[in-house]
């Protein structure tokens, strides 16, 4: 059984930045959605962007993740770290 503790959240200006970085991707996809290309490799390389847009947001909070939360967790007890770097484990899995 782990022991959780209160976590880590993003900062303000990391979440000003992530925040602007989805706002970017939406306009993007509304943006593709109302324009909708007939060409299929248009519409795969614009899908293409989109995935590579996200997958930039998703490293920030990872790395985001690494530098405080997984470390706070560590600091706190032995269970709390383990199970913070099991989190991480299974983020690194589904991406």
């Amino acid at each position: 059984m782990f022991i959780t503790y209160a976590r880590s959240m993003l900062n303000r200006p990391q979440q000003r930045t992530i925040a602007s970085q989805l706002t970017r991707i939406e306009a993007r996809v509304r943006d593709l959605r109302q324009r909708t290309p007939a060409d299929c490799v248009l519409m795969l390389e614009q899908l293409a962007t989109l995935e590579a847009a996200l997958r930039g947001v998703a490293r920030r909070v990872i790395q985001c993740h690494v530098v405080a939360c997984v470390p706070e967790g560590v600091a706190l007890s032995e269970p709390e770290g383990r199970a913070r770097l099991a989190e991480l484990v299974d983020i690194f899995d589904r991406l």
